[in-house]
This record gives C-alpha cells, structure tokens and sequence, in this order.
C-alpha cells in the first residue's frame, strides 16, 4: 500500500513540475491577437512577386499562388481576420506615378507597398509626403523579433531620422537588409605570383591599402609575351566603399542642416588612390576583353544566387575567396559598408488601417520576424545556402563580419542629391570614370559635385 502510495505521489509531483514546466500561451501572448482586421481586404503590392518565404527565389509567386502558397495566405487572413488580396506589382521607379496620382486624388492605391531605398525610388516619395512616418508604431522589441544579419535594417531603413519603411523579406531566406559591399579576389593567381592569401592578411589586420597597392603592382603584367598587359590588380572601382575603408564622411548635421562635405580630406584621399591605382595602369580598360583578368575580380554584394561567381568560377577554373574592403590609412579597423540600402514594404499616406497591425500583417506573411519564423531555422538555412557557394570556411566567417557590421555609408538622403547631379557625379557615369578614366583631380572633381549637389540637398530638404 506505501509503495502504490509513494508511486502514486511521484505520479502526481510528476504530473506537476510537467504542467508548471510547460509555458502557459494566453491568446494576449500572440501577437497577432492583438489585431483584427474584421474581415476587411488588405491590398499589397509587390516590388518582388516571385519572392515569399515558402521556398526558393522564383518558384513561388504571390500573384499566382499554387496550393501552398495559398495555404499560407489563408491561414495569416484566419489569423488576422482579413483578406489578403495582391494588386498590381511595385515596379520601382514607374510604380511612382501609380503611388502619386492615387493619393493626390484621395485614393489608396493598396495599403502595403514596397520598392528600394535606391536613389530615385524611395526617397522623392518620403520628401513629397506620400509615405506615412512609422517611427511611432514600430517598437524597440520588433528589431529583435528579426534575425542578427537584418538587425542593421534598424539604421538602413531610417531616414532624416525617421522611418518610413520597415523590413521587407527578401528571400528565402534573405536578410531584410541590403548585402554589404566587399572584394572577391583570384586566391588562384595570388598562389601563382606567390602573394599572401589576404585573409591572412585580414587575420593579422594588416589588410591594408599600401598592402593592396602592393599586390596589385605585383600581379599586373603581361602573361602572354604579346606585349600587352592582361593581368591587372583591379577591374573596377568603386568610389562609395573604397571612401568608407577610409572613415571618410559625406554630410554632417549642424543646426537641424545637413552639409555635404566632399571636401573631408578622407574622401579626396581615397579617389586619389584610386587614382594612382588607374595612373600605375593596375586598373583593367572599362572595355576590357575576355583574356584580361585582375586579382580582384568583381565587387560583391549579391551574395543570395551567387550566379556571378558561379560562372566565373567555371569558365576560368580558378579558386576565389572573399574579403573585406581593405583599411585606407586614416581607418583603424576594417568597415562594411552597404552596397545599396534596400528599402522595404510602406504604407501610403492616405491609409487609414492602423500602422502597427499592417506593419505585424506583413511581418506575418512574409516571415520576416518572430513567431512567423524560427530564427536559428532561418539562419542555419541561411549560412548553408552561403556555405555552397564558398569554397572554404573563412570567406563565410568575413562574409558574415560584414553582415552583422553593416554601415549605411552614405545615407540614403545623400545618395539621393549626388544622384540628382546632372553632370557626371561621384558614382554615375560609369562610377567615378571622371577621376579614375579621364585623369581628372579628385578634389576639382568633388568641389564641382559639392556645389550643385548642396543646392539639390537644400531643395530636397527645404533647408
């Protein structure tokens, strides 16, 4: 009898620690309780209708959803009591005049859209007044709610210090952020010439720009005995990132008033390195043929398909790594800089649902925060579909670095006024081809940007 009694008192402590160990989930513990939408249609507009967070990139598709597509679609409508219903694509910059004409006529073109924080897109949207500002309703818990690589979507979706965009899903899986900008070098043709790996060098934080310029001069020759140079140190420039590694500033605030500051001796510095690279003829022709090759041989900052390097890889058999932009002499670390910030789903300013349950919808459906996606899922299928297209463990340890380090140099609001400079500017026109292909000085070149693009800055912000 004491032992069914002692068996029965385990039983039942057993049975306890199982109920007490188990978390209570109240329905105010979910978040999409909190929101009802009573049935209402809900319109979104896609700037990538081939992108969802059922499977690869392409095989899906929101405007013509198969069996489980529709199942997911169907079971957020449940969860937020709405129907969802997709509306003409986002087409970035022709979706703008669609956006303007509706809300000029009091419309609602869809009540969540999305495009690019690219120049051109976005940014005339916010400054004219047709995105409603969201920093009141997305809380400092929702960046958490993300995966660590789209925590940098906190500074990237800012603008003037105010949101007006919130993250995006962008995969499968695909950060909610733009790729940072760093270097792929011919590891293959460092070996040959008898050159340090750089991620050596990036180890030892010696990977430097007097260390480039070095390896550079080592590698440009003639391979071939015709007596024309076909193996360079560089096949192009990229003045934003190479001013980055450089610590160089492009605006300060003083007074409520941003001023473009081309002029920081850190900027002019980099495009005069640049420069010397193009002078010491360690930069491949604009127009370069097939038999050229460089040891740097792309900038990347598309890393989800990695269909670039693929075919490079494959067509010249040689071995790559990837490595951060390396450190200019004013920098004392290395930086990672974003390549173009990415944007993400808004809402038009004549929506009248509330903000913070579209902005909850949209993290649903996409998957793009926590409970919708398991984070350590997401990122174990993240780093995996990296890991095959890198060839070896330490491209993918920098590769990450760069992730979770992602600076917006420059913001999104200088970017614009540079891009709107009629004359070939710091980026356009074939990307700095002024100073690095024309000989031009670097700091003539940037005090001719500095002038209009300030004016073009002032008018913008109606400073």
């Amino acid at each position: 009898m004491s032992n069914k009694l002692h068996i029965s008192g385990l039983i039942i402590l057993t049975l306890l620690f199982l109920v007490f160990s188990v978390p209570l989930v109240s329905a105010s513990e979910q978040p999409w309780e909190e929101y009802d939408f009573g049935g209402r249609t809900i319109t979104i507009s896609n700037i990538y209708p081939e992108a969802t967070p059922i499977g690869p990139r392409g095989d899906f598709d929101w405007y013509d959803p198969d069996p489980r597509l529709q199942a997911h679609i169907e079971e957020i409508e449940e969860k937020f009591n709405c129907k969802i219903e997709h509306v003409e694509p986002s087409c970035w910059v022709e979706s703008q005049d669609v956006l303007r004409t509706s809300v000029l006529a009091g419309d609602v073109p869809y009540h969540i859209g999305s495009n690019t924080m690219r120049q051109g897109v976005l940014p005339p949207l916010i400054l004219d007044g047709y995105l409603t500002p969201l920093t009141d309703y997305i809380e400092d818990d929702y960046w958490e709610r993300m995966p660590p690589e789209s925590h940098a979507a906190r500074e990237e979706t800012r603008f003037l210090g105010e949101y007006y965009t919130f993250p995006k899903m962008h995969g499968p899986p695909g950060p909610a952020v733009g790729n940072p900008s760093g270097l792929i070098y011919n590891r293959t043709m460092l070996e040959e010439e008898g050159l340090p790996d750089p991620h050596d060098l990036w180890d030892a934080g010696e990977w430097t720009w007097d260390v480039f310029r070095d390896m550079c001069q080592q590698v440009t020759r003639d391979t071939s005995g015709d007596g024309e140079i076909d193996q360079y140190g560089l096949n192009m420039p990229y003045g934003y990132s190479w001013a980055a590694s450089n610590y160089g500033d492009f605006a300060r605030e003083e007074d409520g008033r941003i001023t473009l500051t081309l002029d920081d001796p850190r900027i002019i510095e980099s495009y005069e390195f640049l420069q010397e690279l193009r002078d010491q003829d360690l930069i491949m022709d604009w127009g370069h043929t097939e038999e050229q090759h460089a040891f740097i041989n792309m900038y990347i900052h598309e890393l989800r398909n990695w269909h670039d390097w693929g075919l490079l890889g494959d067509e010249i058999h040689d071995e790559y790594g990837l490595v951060s932009f390396p450190m200019g002499p004013q920098a004392d670390d290395y930086v990672s800089p974003v390549y173009i910030p990415s944007g993400g789903n808004f809402i038009p300013v004549t929506v009248d649902e509330d903000p913070r349950a579209l902005i909850e919808l949209a993290g649903a459906l996409q998957k793009v925060i926590e409970p919708y996606l398991d984070v350590e899922e997401w990122r174990e299928e993240f780093w995996h579909q990296n890991s095959m297209a890198l060839a070896e463990r330490k491209s993918l340890e920098i590769w990450e670095w760069m992730f979770l380090n992602i600076e917006m140099i420059p913001d999104a609001v200088v970017r614009e006024s540079l891009d709107r400079v009629e004359a070939p500017a710091v980026e356009s026109a074939g990307q700095i081809y002024e100073i690095t292909q024309e000989g031009r000085s670097a700091a003539t070149v940037l005090s001719e940007i500095q002038g209009q693009a300030q004016s073009i800055l002032d008018e913008l912000l109606d400073q």
